[in-house]
């Protein structure tokens, strides 16, 4: 505010005849594209953008709290590194003064986030996810064994939640007996929906400092093993489907293959053959009626 053309201040009064002037501080362009704090930008026009979110940037905000994990101190936010990692659009329909992400992920998971640059692309985009027409795919590495696919169905904080996984990769581990590598697709989008869904299920992801109910489920130093691998959309101005994938970060692999090669060269032989059989009789047991096992597909000529 500038009162007679100067700046006004706090315990400045404004007398009869005085004329006020409010100014807008407008975002300079070359903010865009520039500064330190960057992410990846996988794909990126003049309308809308996909970018990665590393583990313990938090989406919004400048903290990551308890979920923000071994990497918390990234320094900025999701909204903030956007500005810095994207071009300014060119596009003349309602372009935004800075671009938006059109979801959130929690700050302890890694990747892919949606981000719109004008207004046109941010309505589509978040009407789109409102209405359940962006398909999402997450990887985690959970404790136990899960064999084979299902689906969880059981409310997130009163609402109706569904989740389908598929187990991807199994492993022995010395602390933790088994380790699963599994697919997820939520179904529904309900905050922690995954976390919670797979706490529910008996099986807590790696690292998770919120939903794992026993301490030593915790794994200090290696942060949540979830992420965000794929984007499945349609681009909203061309109308034409879009389809993203990343991998997940080296470190799931290194951990299982860590724990598996400790399994088997410290407990290794016939013992640990024997503990495979019985752990493959048990480890179905006791999964809650909320997760419908889907019945695995054979050959008829079997």
């Amino acid at each position: 505010v500038f009162v007679n053309g100067e700046k006004g201040k706090v315990p400045t009064l404004v007398q009869r005849g005085q004329t006020l002037e409010l100014r807008h501080a407008l975002r300079k362009e070359h903010e865009w594209g520039k500064g330190r704090a960057q992410v990846e930008v996988v794909y990126e026009d003049d309308v809308m953008a996909v970018v990665v979110k590393p583990q313990g940037m938090p989406t919004h905000g400048n903290r990551g709290g308890e979920d923000a994990g071994a990497t918390a101190s990234l320094g900025a936010s999701l909204k903030t590194a956007i500005l810095y990692s994207l071009q300014p659009t060119p596009s003349t329909d309602e372009p935004l003064r800075r671009p938006e992400h059109c979801h959130r992920l929690d700050a302890a998971t890694f990747g892919l986030v949606l981000v719109a640059k004008t207004r046109p692309a941010l309505r589509r985009l978040t009407a789109d996810f409102a209405e359940r027409r962006i398909r999402k795919q997450y990887r985690a590495v959970v404790h136990g064994k899960l064999i084979g696919e299902g689906v969880i169905e059981e409310p997130v904080d009163g609402t109706a939640a569904v989740t389908h996984w598929e187990s991807a990769r199994t492993v022995r581990s010395l602390r933790w007996g088994w380790l699963t590598q599994v697919e997820l697709r939520p179904l529904t989008g309900r905050r922690h929906q995954l976390r919670k869904h797979l706490a529910f299920l008996g099986h807590p992801i790696v690292g998770d400092a919120r939903y794992a109910k026993d301490p030593e489920q915790l794994h200090r130093g290696i942060g949540m093993l979830l992420a965000a691998v794929a984007l499945d959309f349609t681009h909203p101005i061309s109308g034409k489907p879009q389809q993203i994938e990343v991998s997940e970060p080296p470190k799931f692999g290194k951990f299982l293959d860590r724990e598996d090669e400790r399994w088997h060269s410290l407990a290794g032989g016939a013992d640990a053959a024997a503990a495979d059989e019985q752990e493959e009789e048990e480890s179905q047991k006791g999964v809650p009626a909320a997760c419908l096992e889907v019945e695995q597909r054979q050959d008829p000529t079997e």
